[in-house]
């Protein structure tokens, strides 16, 4: 009986555990230090930060603002981290 409560506390624990990983996001936010567009992308450098931000759209209006809020997954490209951008806001 007991070994039975204890297995269905860890299923519970581990579906909460799940939930809030997918959940989370992950914010970045800071000065922009360098813009580089490409044809089907831009790469954003943020002070403080050493990855680069990766937006696969190309986006001009980003050249007007001084500073930015960032939501996006971190990932590795060529042994280097880099940020996936899914969200951006324009801090001025």
């Amino acid at each position: 009986m007991k070994k039975r409560i204890l297995l269905i506390i860890t299923i519970i624990l581990i579906f909460i555990i799940i939930l809030i990983s997918t959940f989370q996001k992950n914010t970045y936010q800071g000065k922009i230090t360098k813009i580089k567009n490409y044809n089907k992308r831009t790469i954003i450098n943020l002070k403080n930060y050493s990855m680069d931000f990766v937006l696969f759209d190309n986006i001009r209006y980003l050249e007007s603002c001084n500073s930015l809020k960032i939501e996006g997954e971190k990932n590795t490209y060529k042994n280097k981290s880099q940020i996936i951008i899914n969200k951006i806001i324009c801090l001025k």
